[in-house]
């Protein structure tokens, strides 16, 4: 199924509630481990990512299915042309200055895994019903 597809079909409900595995990370680890944790997130057993700076929860790197789903519960739906697409090797310098940002991973040019905002990730978990202490 090509990356186009993907955006356009109906989210399956492989996520569901309290259903994701979540790690943390740092910032400097996510960097050095982002294509690892870019692939877990597109995975069927997908990984949300937590990232940490300086001990404080800011971002989120989650699978472009999940961030659709989230994205309607919460009536703010991933617009493709008003997110930022980069690609991973790209994301990896600018990961610090990306924190707390709505950005998709790219790899080989298509969509791969969106890094959300802890809020807005929170409020999305909340909403979908999934539970989020970690």
């Amino acid at each position: 199924m090509g990356a186009s597809a993907l955006l356009s079909e109906p989210v399956a409900d492989r996520y569901a509630a309290g259903m994701a595995s979540r790690e943390l990370l740092g910032v400097r680890a996510l960097r050095d481990q982002l294509g690892r944790q870019v692939t877990k997130a597109q995975g069927d057993d997908a990984v949300h990512t937590v990232v940490l700076v300086e001990g404080h929860k800011r971002g989120v790197l989650v699978p472009l299915p999940w961030r659709h789903k989230a994205g309607a519960a919460l009536g703010e739906p991933l617009v493709l042309t008003q997110v930022p697409l980069i690609a991973v090797s790209e994301l990896r310098k600018q990961l610090g200055q990306q924190i707390g940002k709505h950005i998709i991973a790219g790899r080989h040019g298509g969509p791969a895994a969106v890094l959300v905002p802890w809020d807005w990730y929170v409020r999305a978990s909340t909403e979908l019903g999934e539970q989020v202490a970690l």
